[in-house]
């Protein structure tokens, strides 16, 4: 009897933890609507501080009308303005309903709108039926009037506080991929500092709408895991440790067959190498041919500039010179006219040939030389 004595305490144990675990978890879902996440500010620089939203979630297994309710905030002082005045619409059973001001510029877009006042730090955001009278509250910061013993927490710029899925929710857990996080947001112990949980700076805010995925309160299958946490039963536990430890046992005995077959492929890979290192010296040499021909090309290009100013110009002074030049000096024009070829330039498929001239004056005490640029068509 004594030795049987452990064991029947082991399996109360594990019997209580495990009613723990599902009973905590699920007991705090609300029964009815509740204010599921808010944002006050929107990210920027500065920072955007109407860009807003206020998510409701709906934890029941039946949709939900909302016509007559209405959403408002009220100030630290005690003012009550609203925020919509008239809802429409159905929330679906664990659905979401995204209600935002018309600066919100989040990704999920917004079932209503409002523009008539915005939530700040430090309000109470609440949700009003005019049957049922006010449906939830939700006081942050250092709100005056808030559900329980303390105030959520008032969200920074780019941030909003989330409604838990249950009383064991976190932060990581209710981010993507985190174990919560599809898991809704019914957790209501009528505490607003116990409910909610402001999401990280890295996870951002997580609005969601009408058109969202449904998000039923059930806990994931993790209740396995309170039956290795007892450290009584350690006597137990080496014997499932023994089938992991043998399985893989077996499997390498068996590798070492197929790692000869590799073995013999790199050599193969190897004789097959210096054929392709064949393929690049051939590259290289078409790429040098190439670069020759281009440099030629490219040289008549800046002689296109020059050809056009003198193909007009002196033509026309050519003829204007002769003229002038007897009526200003009187004496006798002496023409050595030396000269020196600058180039024969290509103008679509005329060649015309440029020379550089010095025609020589000479007068009394002087002798001046006058240089000019000739040009004639050649073909």
């Amino acid at each position: 009897m004594k030795r049987m004595l452990p064991i029947i305490l082991l399996l109360v144990t594990l019997l209580v933890g495990v009613s723990y675990y599902r009973t905590v978890d699920v007991s705090a879902v609300a029964g009815h609507v509740v204010i599921s996440e808010i944002q006050i500010a929107g990210g920027g620089n500065p920072a955007i501080s109407t860009d807003e939203f206020v998510e409701l979630y709906n934890p029941t297994s039946s949709s939900v009308d909302m016509t007559g309710w209405h959403l408002q905030r009220k100030t630290e002082s005690g003012g009550n303005p609203i925020l919509v005045a008239t809802l429409s619409g159905t929330i679906a059973s664990h659905g979401y309903f995204l209600v935002g001001h018309t600066n919100y510029d989040g990704v999920v877009v917004e079932d209503q709108t409002y523009d008539s006042e915005n939530i700040a730090s430090d309000n109470t955001v609440i949700l009003h039926s005019d049957i049922l009278g006010p449906i939830d509250k939700v006081g942050m910061g250092s709100a005056t009037d808030f559900e329980g013993t303390d105030q959520a927490s008032s969200p920074a710029n780019n941030r909003s506080i989330e409604r838990k899925a249950f009383s064991n929710s976190t932060a990581a857990g209710m981010a993507a991929g985190g174990l919560h996080a599809t898991a809704g947001n019914g957790e209501d112990t009528d505490d607003n500092g116990m409910d909610f949980v402001l999401r990280s700076e890295a996870a951002g805010a997580d609005p969601q709408n009408t058109s969202s995925p449904t998000e039923e309160p059930v806990e994931p299958t993790v209740t396995e895991t309170p039956t290795v946490t007892p450290p009584d039963g350690a006597t137990e536990t080496p014997t499932p440790t023994d089938e992991p430890t043998s399985t893989p046992a077996e499997e390498p005995t068996n590798t070492p067959t197929p790692t000869d077959t590799p073995t013999v492929t790199p050599t193969e890979e190897v004789t097959t190498t210096p054929t392709p290192t064949d393929l690049p010296t051939a590259t290289p040499t078409e790429e040098i041919t190439d670069t020759p021909t281009l440099t030629p090309t490219l040289t008549p290009t800046p002689t296109d500039e020059p050809t056009q100013t003198p193909t007009i110009m002196p033509t026309d002074v050519l003829t204007e010179t002769p003229t002038m030049t007897p009526t200003n000096t009187p004496t006798p024009t002496v023409t050595p006219v030396p000269s020196r070829t600058l180039g024969i330039f290509t103008f679509f498929t005329t060649r015309i040939e440029c020379r550089q001239e010095f025609h020589t004056i000479d007068m009394e005490f002087l002798r001046l030389q006058f240089p000019r640029l000739v040009c004639i068509r050649v073909s």
